[in-house]
């Protein structure tokens, strides 16, 4: 089941990637924050903005995700208590 779900949120980013729906700072704060272990503070010194602009990143860039995913799964009809 995970494994699944992992797939389905890899074609997620892809697409959102894909069809310049992450704009780049989005992509790098997530890239930062979930896959290198950075703080908030450390990704705000890269992007040389505040850190609240990186949360407001990160909380734009996953709202993106959750909405792409929740019509990919709805689509696929694999969704748990998502109703058509």
């Amino acid at each position: 089941m995970f494994e699944n779900l992992t797939e389905k949120l890899q074609r997620t980013f892809k697409n959102l990637r894909g069809q310049g729906k992450l704009t780049e700072e989005h992509r790098e704060c997530l890239h930062l924050v979930f896959y290198e272990g950075m703080s908030l503070a450390e990704v705000a010194a890269i992007q040389r903005c505040p850190e609240n602009t990186v949360k407001t990143r990160l909380f734009h860039a996953r709202q993106k995700i959750k909405n792409c995913l929740r019509l990919l799964l709805e689509r696929e009809g694999s969704a748990p208590g998502v109703e058509s």
